[in-house]
């Protein structure tokens, strides 16, 4: 789910990527944002909060991956 979420929400609160994420039949499902905006100038804030709570509130674990250009969440699903 590479770089979707901020489309798929609009800006609208999460609840599109939510029930995408509990729909996906995977383990385990990496999410990513761009850690620069199209000017290569970096991010306010690269970091998700919000992603972090809904993993913490849905009780799946994740690991934050940080690149030069982007932030992974990988995220291990509860069965």
């Amino acid at each position: 789910m590479f770089k979707i979420t901020d489309i798929l929400d609009e800006g609208k609160g999460h609840k599109k990527t939510e029930d995408l994420l509990k729909a996906v039949p995977a383990r385990f499902v990496a999410i990513s944002f761009p850690t620069l905006t199209m000017s290569g100038k970096p991010m306010t804030a690269p970091r998700r909060s919000w992603m972090e709570w809904l993993c913490r509130r849905l009780e799946y674990s994740y690991k934050i991956l940080v690149l030069s250009n982007e932030i992974i969440y990988v995220i291990k699903k509860r069965l």
